[in-house]
Formats: C-alpha cells, structure tokens, sequence
C-alpha cells in the first residue's frame, strides 16, 4: 500500500518584543536608574562596585602570582655560564665529546643486575608451576585439614615434609 505523506506545516517563529532602550530605563523624575526594579540607587551601586572592586583585586592578585611564577620559571631555565678569563668554561658534556649515542637500558651495562633480574622472573615463573613444601603439623599426627580447600579438577601431587 502506498502512503501519502501528510503535508509539511511551515514553522511559526514566535518574535519577541524589542528589549526596552535606554529611554525606558528613565525614571519619570528624569534620573537615570534601575526603573525596572524599582531600587535604590545608592544602595545597589555601591554593592555593585564592592563587588566590581573585590572582582578587580583578586584578578590583579591572580596575574601578579602568574608573572612570579613566570619569573622563578625563567630563572630555573636560565643559568648563565661561568666565565673564565673571558672564555666559558668547558662543561662535563663538552669534555666527554661523546656525540650521538643511543639510549641503553639501565642494567645493560651491568651483566650481574641483568642476571639478578633473570633469576627473579625465572622464580616467579616457576611458583606458578611448582607448588612450595608446606610444614605439617609441629607433633606430625594431627592433621587440620586443607586450608585452601580441595579442587577435584585438578590432579597434581603435592609434595609434603
């Protein structure tokens, strides 16, 4: 079956009324003010600048925090060389003169931490394989059960001493 569609209704936009100018904001006794709100203008223009002024301060304490630490951070990075008899002194790189070397893990140039590491990872590997000896009981006639429990899926032997 074929359906009509229905027909596309056009969108109706609602207008607002145009925000009132500064002619509206008038007092009829010809002062400027809040005419809308009906406050007192001392009173809420002094709150208003209280605020401007407590807004303004702590910008100003924030931007001056931001230039000291700008300025510790220039410091930290620039540090001038010491110069001797008009010429800089030579630095431990410049005297090394090593030239471009690839990076080298930390135990590479050590063969004892290397196999150190290997015996490690060798032993970790096998407590995983192999169970540990576990003690009996001091006397050795009592026994207490198992303390992990019994899987019945698994068959291994279980050394004991």
């Amino acid at each position: 079956k074929d359906v009509e569609p229905r027909p596309r209704r056009a969108r109706e936009r609602v207008r607002e009324e145009p925000l009132p100018g500064p002619e509206a904001d008038r007092r009829p006794d010809g002062a400027a003010g809040d005419a809308i709100f009906g406050g007192d203008d001392d009173e809420a223009g002094g709150m208003i600048q209280q605020a401007k002024a407590a807004a303004k301060s702590k910008k100003d304490q924030k931007t001056a925090k931001e230039a000291a630490r700008e300025q510790a951070k220039l410091l930290r990075q620039n540090r001038p060389e010491a110069e001797v008899e008009h010429r800089r002194k030579t630095s431990k790189r410049i005297l090394q003169n090593r030239g471009l070397v690839r990076a080298r893990k930390e135990s590479a140039g050590n063969s004892r931490v290397t196999n150190r590491k290997k015996y490690e990872t060798k032993i970790k590997k096998r407590k995983g394989a192999v169970l540990e000896m576990r003690q009996g009981a001091d006397d050795g006639a009592t026994y207490a059960g198992e303390a992990t429990g019994v899987r019945t899926h698994v068959k291994k032997s279980m050394k004991l001493g």
